[in-house]
C-alpha cells in the first residue's frame, strides 16, 4: 500500500500557488528515500506547470526529523529575500521549521506559509495549526490486513501496489502571499 506522493506533492505545492506564493522553499526527505522521490517529482511538476523558474525555487535536504526542519528554518532565516511558501515532507520537519522561524520574528501565515505532509497528532497544537497532507490511516491498514487475509488463504497476490489518495487538510498555517514591500521584492 502506498500514499500517491506524486499527487499530494502536486496538492500541496498548488495550495500555495493558488494562494499567491511564488518563491518556494522545498523541505525535502533524504534524496534516494521513495517517499522523497515523488513528492519531490510532484512539487517539481506543480512549480513548472505555473511557469516558476529555478530562481523561484529552493530545495532543503532534511531527513524526515525535527531537528532537521530546525536547520531548515534557520536556512530559510538566512535568506536575502525569503521564500513566502514552505512545503515539508514531513510534519516534524515543518513543525521544527515553523517553531525556528516564529522564534525568529517572522509570522506565520502573514509571511511565510507552512505546509506539512502525514497529518501527525501535533499537526493542531502547534500555533498555528499547520496545513498538511492527511494519510488514510484506516484505509491504509484495512488494505494491508486485506492482503494479509488473502495470502493466509493461499491466494496469489498482486503485485500492483495498492495506492491510496492523500488528502490536503488547510489549517492556519497557509495564508495568501505577502505583498511586496518594495519593487526589488517583486
Amino acid at each position: 500500500m502506498l500514499i500517491d506522493d506524486k499527487a499530494c506533492g502536486i496538492a500541496q505545492t498548488q495550495h500555495l500557488i493558488d494562494l499567491g506564493h511564488r518563491k518556494l522553499l522545498y523541505v525535502s526527505d533524504p534524496p534516494n528515500h521513495y517517499n522523497e522521490i515523488h513528492r519531490y517529482r510532484g512539487f517539481r511538476e506543480a512549480a513548472r506547470a505555473e511557469g516558476l523558474s529555478s530562481a523561484d525555487v529552493q530545495r532543503f535536504e532534511g531527513d524526515f526529523t525535527l531537528a532537521s526542519g530546525v536547520e531548515a528554518g534557520r536556512f530559510f532565516l538566512s535568506q536575502r529575500r525569503r521564500p513566502t511558501g514552505v512545503i515539508c515532507a514531513s510534519d516534524e520537519m515543518a513543525i521544527g521549521l515553523l517553531k525556528t522561524v516564529t522564534a525568529g520574528g517572522v509570522e506565520v501565515p502573514q509571511e511565510v506559509s507552512v505546509v506539512g505532509f502525514d497529518d501527525i497528532e501535533f499537526t493542531e497544537c502547534c500555533e498555528p495549526a499547520l496545513t498538511t497532507i492527511h494519510q488514510p490511516r484506516g484505509e491504509l491498514g484495512a488494505a494491508g490486513a486485506g492482503i494479509l487475509l488473502q495470502r493466509l488463504k493461499g491466494d496469489p497476490a498482486t503485485d500492483k501496489p495498492i495506492v491510496i489518495k492523500g488528502e490536503l487538510r488547510v489549517c492556519g498555517s497557509t495564508g495568501p502571499a505577502p505583498r511586496p514591500s518594495s519593487p526589488l521584492e517583486a
